[in-house]
């Protein structure tokens, strides 16, 4: 039907993935992980139907955490640090 289905994974051009997870009719669903071009995690969490749910965690260019957007969200907005 033309819409994303399944485990995907995106590279950036050097190579380093860059993200992973699933879909499900074209949106993001389940445990997802993105990184940044050196290698380090950027952010991991879970979608459900396509927005953020539960606790996501997110990090600095230097693998430190990124505290202000670190926290618990419900249909992809944040409810709780």
């Amino acid at each position: 039907n033309g819409k994303k289905e399944g485990y995907w994974e995106t590279y950036w051009e050097n190579g380093q993935l860059f993200m992973k997870g699933s879909f499900k009719n074209g949106k993001k669903e389940g445990s997802w992980e993105l990184y940044w071009d050196n290698g380090r995690l950027f952010k991991k969490g879970n979608y459900k139907n396509d927005f953020k749910e539960g606790y996501w965690e997110d990090y600095n260019r230097d693998g430190t955490v990124f505290e202000s957007n670190t926290g618990t969200y419900k249909n992809g907005k944040k409810v709780s640090d």
